[in-house]
Order: C-alpha cells, then sequence, then structure tokens
C-alpha cells in the first residue's frame, strides 16, 4: 500500500497569513486601527492576526471580497517551483510506486477552489492528486503524512499516522511528530536522507 504524503498550501508553500494582512489592510471595511507592521498572533489561530468582528466578516472576507487575491495571487516561495520539481522526482526515483504525493487545501468554497487551482499553475506543483476536505476525517482518510502549519489540523491526529509541522508564529505550542522552519528546509538537498528516513519509519 502507498505511502501518502500531504502537503497542505497555507503558510507552507502559499503565503496565506502575509495575503490576509495585506488584503485586509486595503478594504475600505476594516477596522482603521489595524497597524500592518504590528501584527500579533494568539497561540492556535492563524486568523488571529485580523481584528474580524464576527466569523460572517471573516467568511465574507476570505471567500467572496479578496477570494482571488487570497488563493490565487501570492508568490511561491523563491526558489520553489525549480525545487519542489527536482525534490518530487527525487522521491518517486527512491520509492517508485510506494508513496504518492498529493496537495491539500482543507475547508474550502468553491471560489477558492478555483483560485487555489490557479496558485497551483504557478508553483508548478506537478502532482496527480489535489484534494479539497471538507473535514478532518476526510483528511486523514487520504494521508498517511501531512505537512502543515495550520494548528487545528496537529490536534487529535490519528494513531498511526505522522505530521511535519511548518513552524509559524500562531502554531508554537503545537505538538507535531517532526518540525521544520519552512518548506524549504524540507525539500532541501541537505534534508533529502532524513525525509527518507520519514517516509521508511
Amino acid at each position: 500500500m502507498k505511502k501518502r504524503i500531504a502537503i497542505d498550501l497555507n503558510d507552507t508553500c502559499r503565503s496565506y497569513s502575509n495575503s490576509l494582512i495585506t488584503y485586509y489592510n486595503r478594504w475600505d471595511e476594516r477596522d482603521k486601527s489595524f497597524d500592518p507592521d504590528n501584527v500579533k498572533y494568539r497561540e492556535g489561530d492563524m486568523f488571529s492576526c485580523i481584528p474580524f468582528r464576527s466569523d460572517k466578516e471573516r467568511i465574507d472576507f476570505i471567500t467572496i471580497n479578496y477570494v482571488y487575491e487570497i488563493n490565487a495571487c501570492p508568490k511561491p516561495l523563491p526558489f520553489f517551483e525549480g525545487r519542489f520539481i527536482t525534490f518530487h522526482n527525487d522521491m518517486l526515483d527512491e520509492f517508485e510506486n510506494d508513496i504518492e504525493i498529493l496537495v491539500v487545501s482543507p475547508f474550502e468554497c468553491e471560489l477558492e477552489r478555483q483560485a487555489t487551482f490557479f496558485f497551483l499553475s504557478k508553483a508548478c506543483m506537478r502532482v496527480k492528486k489535489v484534494l479539497f476536505p471538507s473535514t478532518i476525517k476526510e483528511l486523514w482518510d487520504n494521508a498517511d503524512i501531512l505537512i502543515t502549519a495550520n494548528p487545528k489540523l496537529l490536534m487529535d491526529v490519528p494513531d498511526g499516522k505522522t505530521t511535519i509541522k511548518i513552524k509559524t508564529k500562531y502554531n508554537k505550542k503545537s505538538k507535531s511528530t517532526y518540525s521544520f522552519d519552512s518548506i524549504m528546509d524540507i525539500i532541501s538537498e541537505e534534508n533529502q536522507e532524513k525525509i527518507k528516513s520519514i517516509i521508511k519509519s
């Protein structure tokens, strides 16, 4: 049975939090006291950088008002495109048919998914499978190893599953099997042997 490695996009490959800050600051209906240069996060909450006044305001802002800008427009990390292609090919060469690398972006609505596909085309992530799970159970039903920055996805991990945390300002206390400073650390040549050992474990 293939070992499935799922890469969550937000704040790993896609600068999601920075996009929230940038476009909230441009929004006419924003809290005028918002200071994009002095943003603070609550532990465990990736949306806490923005002073949304209600859940509805947050959802409308993300899924309607700036859905394209937040999900499609962020630039991939410098050097990410070429290095990810090399990483992807190296892993497939090493493990042949024993692994599957997929991209996941949980809880997205239809317009967010459309914008995400545009981002993936820019990032040159040549994976065969892209999944938009609507529940955490659906995510784990399709993944054995999860690479993510999202604290909610690092909670209540099923037995036998592996998590790799990408460190951020809002997930410092979140527990994971492994942690790295960035996705570039994971796909760098220097860490290839460590990643291979994680996959084999």
